[in-house]
């Protein structure tokens, strides 16, 4: 997710700044059609960077949660005490050593 945020974003980026040039060049050859398409050339790049900076932060904060959860099982310093438990199965009835 946080791949995608950063493509959308940068994408974006550049999208609004070819948006500018293309507006510049239009307004020195003082051409309607062109400023237009420049125009709209900018507006896609705001919108991927709309969709792409909260898609990168959301993707970030899942990484850093996902990391921190892994780290807490993985590396936690005490261990679990084996025990018992009753497990309920249709028409049966088990009993596990879980370790």
């Amino acid at each position: 997710m946080q791949t995608a945020g950063w493509i959308l974003t940068g994408t974006g980026i550049g999208s609004f700044v070819l948006g500018l040039g293309v507006i510049g060049v239009g307004a020195e050859e003082d051409d309607d059609e062109i400023i237009g398409g420049g125009a709209v050339i900018m507006t896609a790049g705001i919108a991927l960077m709309g969709a792409g900076i909260p898609i990168l932060a959301i993707g970030g904060g899942k990484k850093r949660r996902a990391l921190r959860e892994f780290n807490r099982q993985y590396y936690s310093s005490e261990s679990p005490s084996p025990y018992f438990q009753i497990n309920m199965y249709p028409k049966r009835v088990g009993l596990a050593y879980v370790f």
